[in-house]
């Protein structure tokens, strides 16, 4: 798959050009800076996503 954005993650979601997707919610990086807690969060730098059987859909599908 190619890269097609390389965004810096510092601390926060805030002033990145994303929307987040998971438990139902679909919230702007802005709105959510910190991300969806327990499923979309920066942890050193780097964006961790937890996908898990029983999380609420989003759209239909599972997300994270």
């Amino acid at each position: 798959m190619p890269l097609l954005a390389d965004y810096s993650l510092s601390a926060t979601f805030s002033g990145v050009d994303v929307v987040l997707q998971a438990q139902g919610l679909n919230v702007a990086g802005d709105a959510s800076p910190l991300g969806i807690p327990e499923h979309i969060e920066i942890v050193n730098g780097v964006a961790k996503l937890t996908v898990r059987e029983t999380d609420i859909p989003t759209y239909g599908e599972r997300r994270s």
